[in-house]
């Protein structure tokens, strides 16, 4: 499913995905950049494991094989950061922008990413995030981190771009050490809701599941609308 916002004279489209490939994901941020195609996709992955520019190889917890062998891919990308893990029943959001032609700073596009994301998500759930520089995403008063980020920039075009838990079960973490930190615990924003007793009962599987197209319209809503 897919539509457009429009902006002046400008278009950017917006698609909404269901689950796809990563590799197939990859390839189409390719031909994005290449034909200089501005949009933004909302979708999840199956299983899979990026490396980014600064991964190391202590980040993995057991050898890269064996966790191959689990049926969960590796792939190594020309993002910042670590390791990360996606996994269906995340929030990704690929931002593809052409930041050269629009004249917009890198620093400006990061802060944007990061500012609506929190923004929005305690607006529709009551979940107060912050942001760590030194560790790059969105994090609960106790250290658990909700939001990764990590943007790839060549040629003055954008891919990659943030992965929120919204009701992931986060076993993908399990055979890694998430941006290579040891002691860094991730969480969702489904098991939040469901372990807040003043939250727990406004928010069952069925409304959880429901809300995620409605928070994606609405991120896209005021990525446009505050950005340009």
């Amino acid at each position: 499913m897919n539509n457009s916002l429009n902006q002046k004279e400008n278009s950017i489209l917006v698609f909404n995905f269901k689950t796809i490939p990563h590799k197939k994901y990859i390839k189409l941020a390719n031909y994005f950049r290449k034909k200089r195609k501005e949009n933004i996709i909302f979708c999840d992955h199956f299983p899979v494991i990026t490396a980014g520019i600064q991964t190391k190889k202590e980040s993995f917890k057991i050898p890269e094989n064996l966790i191959k062998e689990q049926n969960i891919d590796i792939e190594y990308i020309k993002r910042g950061g670590d390791l990360t893990a996606h996994e269906i029943g995340q929030i990704i959001i690929y931002p593809h922008i052409d930041i050269k032609k629009r004249k917009i700073s890198i620093v400006k596009l990061i802060n944007h990413i990061i500012e609506i994301t929190k923004d929005l998500i305690f607006k529709e759930f009551q979940i107060k995030l912050s942001y760590k520089e030194d560790m790059p995403g969105l994090y609960t008063n106790d250290g658990e981190k909700i939001v990764s980020i990590g943007l790839e920039i060549r040629n003055g075009f954008t891919s990659s771009g943030i992965a929120i838990n919204y009701q992931n079960d986060l076993k993908t973490f399990n055979y890694i050490y998430p941006c290579g930190y040891k002691h860094l615990k991730m969480n969702s924003i489904k098991n939040l809701l469901k372990n807040n007793d003043d939250l727990n009962s406004k928010f069952d599987d069925e409304i959880i599941n429901k809300k995620k197209f409605d928070f994606c319209r609405k991120w896209s809503e005021d990525f446009i609308a505050h950005l340009f």
